[in-house]
């Protein structure tokens, strides 16, 4: 296991303890925030986000949809706008530590593949940046147009 990023700013986790109580410890690597992170992406079988509270949008989510793997994600915020669950990952309520054990213990390899697979066919229907880029022109060019309509008649 790969463990990235930070707590939220303001909270306390001494991560070390943590992963001194484990029964292997050395079957956790903490790599903390990074810039980059589809090295990890690719040698990863999933991706988890266990937040404790609602994310605004959960970007890593889709990176890790654009190299094909599913998501265990808390069910909060922009998260229940990514991941489907039971498709392309799984969702688990907000800070519930025994549920995401649920999730964890009850895949296997044959499940994590179809959703790995299904999470690339994600990301290319719904988040690549050229998706973004068609959308936002369609949002935004309304709205231009509609300002310069209305400027014009002013």
């Amino acid at each position: 296991m790969i463990l990235g990023g930070m707590p939220p700013t303001g909270e306390a986790t001494d991560v070390e303890a943590l992963r001194a109580k484990l029964p292997d410890p050395d079957s956790v690597d903490v790599v903390g925030e990074v810039e980059d992170v589809e090295p990890y992406l690719r040698d990863a079988d999933v991706m988890v986000v266990p937040s404790d509270h609602p994310e605004p949008f959960g970007l890593v989510a889709t990176e890790a949809f654009a190299q094909g793997r599913p998501v265990i994600a808390s069910a909060g915020g922009g998260l229940l706008d990514i991941v489907t669950d039971g498709s392309d990952g799984w969702l688990y309520p907000l800070a519930d530590a025994q549920a995401l054990a649920a999730v964890l213990t009850s895949l296997d390899r044959r499940a994590v593949t179809a959703a790995g697979a299904q999470a690339r066919r994600t990301y290319l229907k719904r988040f690549t940046p050229e998706h973004f880029a068609v959308h936002w022109r369609s949002a935004f060019g309304s709205r231009a147009a509609q300002a310069a309509a209305a400027a014009t008649r002013a």
